[in-house]
C-alpha cells in the first residue's frame, strides 16, 4: 500500500487548510499519551494514599490501645498508692495506740 522507500506505518496525511484543526489534529495523539501517564500516575498515587490512611488507621487503633492501658495503669497505680497510703495510716495509729497503753 506505502512504499517500501518511506517505511510508514500510517498513511500519509494533507492539511485541511485549516491551522487549528490541523494543530488539534497534531497535537491529539499526544496530548493522550500525556492523559494516559498522568492516569496511570493518578491510580499509583491513589494506591499509595489508600494504603498509607489504613497504615493510618491501624496505628491510630494501637495507639489508642496504648494510651487506655497507660492511663488504666495508672488508675491502678493511684488506687495502690492511695491503699498503701491507708495501710500507713492504719499502722502508725496503731502504733500510736500501742505506744500510749
Amino acid at each position: 500500500m506505502y512504499p517500501k522507500l518511506y517505511n510508514v506505518a500510517a498513511p500519509f496525511r494533507r492539511p485541511t487548510g485549516k491551522p487549528k484543526d490541523d494543530l488539534r489534529a497534531h497535537l491529539m495523539p499526544i496530548k493522550l499519551k500525556q492523559k494516559e501517564k498522568l492516569e496511570a500516575l493518578l491510580s499509583n498515587h491513589e494506591t499509595d494514599v489508600q494504603l498509607l490512611q489504613k497504615m493510618v488507621i491501624s496505628r491510630r487503633a494501637r495507639l489508642a490501645a496504648s494510651e487506655k492501658k497507660a492511663s488504666d495503669d495508672v488508675i491502678s497505680r493511684s488506687q495502690i498508692t492511695e491503699r498503701m497510703d491507708m495501710e500507713r495510716v492504719q499502722k502508725a495509729t496503731l502504733d500510736l495506740e500501742l505506744n500510749q497503753l
